[in-house]
């Protein structure tokens, strides 16, 4: 599957990580038997083809991204995997969808499109038939919101909202100059949507929502080869206001609400940010933003020289995920933060390209063997498993041959990672 891709710069950890000692994730007693499940044991993910984001709703998951016929959809599913109802926010409008949030039973989708998004039949909620159901000072820039009708071309790259690196070249679509924000209740009825002149062709990568205020994190696409961190706040239906960060290589990933008075947002950047200096080639970035000024209040830069960082996930806890390549050798890494900043745990993954963490689940995409694991893996595996809050292994089970989309808590289910293959599809496993 080709997922839509993030516009990333490659990804990591810090040196600093090593000096504070970086450990394999084991127990303090007996290490537990880490299973290789078969595929058959997981879910298959109805419609959906190409995955944007997914994440945990209720008493199951919405998952959005395009069908076959290249339909944007935002999917509810249950634990069985049965599709409960699919909307299509964007109607007749040419675009895609980035990120999903939800906040009690209003669902919150985001994304890019040609023209102005609106209600309509185009719009409308569809429920399955038997045959779809399956077993640095930012700059403050407040913009006003307008129904865009796209009147110059802008080259806009695809997004990759699931941190999948596949080595080639970005692709770009033109004529996308409109931001939307749609507003979803829980039976799949679209209630509101606003939309906003995208004048800085704004690609957002996730969104929180804090305070009846939508934050959306993304990336500025403002000239060639310039990509700038950028934070977008929604209220009562408009844009309130946006800040800018960085110079011409920074990138945001993820957003994580603290508090009504601070944000998190992971990331990657290769510019000075609040005074803090570059390391590495790109340093892996975690920053806490006032919600009210748009200030960066604390900068924790993750470096090494000749390395190229990122973190791709973050949970609530602060725990984050991401890789780190200096020549061309890369490695996944998950770090804990305490609250103060300082590294609580972290754990390196030697011949993998990918890892996610979501509250104490954490994926792993391995190509090899590792001195952080307890088995030697069979070939390409993902590895999903459990944490305390030391970072020592609870349980866990691996899956072969997939590729690692994303990963989500459930209600009853413990973990769930979003996994691909061309011979499977989309799938939903377990632990």
């Amino acid at each position: 599957m080709k997922a839509l891709a993030k516009i990333s710069a490659a990804l990591a950890v810090s040196i600093s990580l090593t000096q504070l000692g970086v450990f394999a994730i084991v127990p303090a007693s007996a290490a537990p038997k880490i299973p290789l499940i078969k595929i058959s044991n997981s879910i298959s993910i109805p419609a959906i083809t190409e995955v944007a984001d997914f994440i945990r709703f209720q008493q199951g998951f919405l998952i959005a991204g395009t069908d076959n016929e290249d339909k944007n959809l935002l999917s509810f599913i249950d634990e069985k995997g049965a599709l409960l109802w699919s909307v299509n926010p964007l109607g007749i409008q040419r675009g895609f969808i980035t990120g999903i949030a939800t906040s009690g039973t209003s669902i919150f989708v985001a994304g890019i499109s040609q023209g102005a998004v609106k209600i309509g039949p185009n719009t409308e909620t569809v429920a399955p038939t038997p045959d779809l159901s399956a077993s640095a000072s930012p700059s403050t820039n407040a913009t006003t919101p307008a129904s865009s009708t796209a009147s110059s071309t802008k080259k806009i790259p695809l997004v990759n909202p699931d941190g999948v690196i596949v080595g080639i070249k970005e692709k770009f679509r033109e004529d996308i100059a409109n931001l939307f924000v749609a507003e979803i209740v829980l039976s799949g009825k679209i209630v509101a949507i606003t939309n906003v002149t995208n004048e800085k062709s704004f690609i957002p990568t996730s969104i929180s929502i804090t305070d009846s205020r939508v934050f959306l994190a993304g990336n500025e696409y403002r000239a060639e080869g310039v990509q700038i961190g950028a934070l977008y706040v929604i209220s009562g239906e408009k844009l309130q206001a946006s800040y800018s960060y960085g110079e011409k290589r920074t990138q945001f990933n993820k957003i994580i609400s603290r508090s009504s008075k601070s944000l998190v947002i992971v990331g990657s950047s290769g510019d000075v940010l609040a005074d803090r200096k570059l390391v590495g080639k790109i340093d892996a970035v975690v920053l806490t933003v006032s919600t009210t000024s748009g200030k960066l209040e604390k900068v924790l830069r993750s470096s090494g020289r000749g390395a190229v960082r990122s973190w791709n996930f973050a949970s609530g806890n602060v725990i984050v995920a991401g890789t780190s390549e200096v020549k061309k050798v890369r490695e996944s890494v998950v770090t804990a933060f305490s609250p103060t900043g300082s590294v609580t745990w972290t754990a390196r993954f030697q011949k993998s390209d990918s890892a996610a963490v979501a509250g104490n689940c954490v994926a792993v995409s391995l190509l090899g063997a590792s001195k952080s694991l307890t088995f030697t893996p069979s070939g390409p595996e993902i590895f999903l498993f459990t944490v305390d809050s030391k970072g020592q292994l609870q349980k866990g089970l691996r899956v072969a041959k997939q590729q690692l989309i994303s990963l989500a808590t459930t209600a009853n289910k413990g973990c769930a990672v979003l996994t691909y293959s061309a011979e499977t599809g989309a799938r939903v496993s377990f632990l």
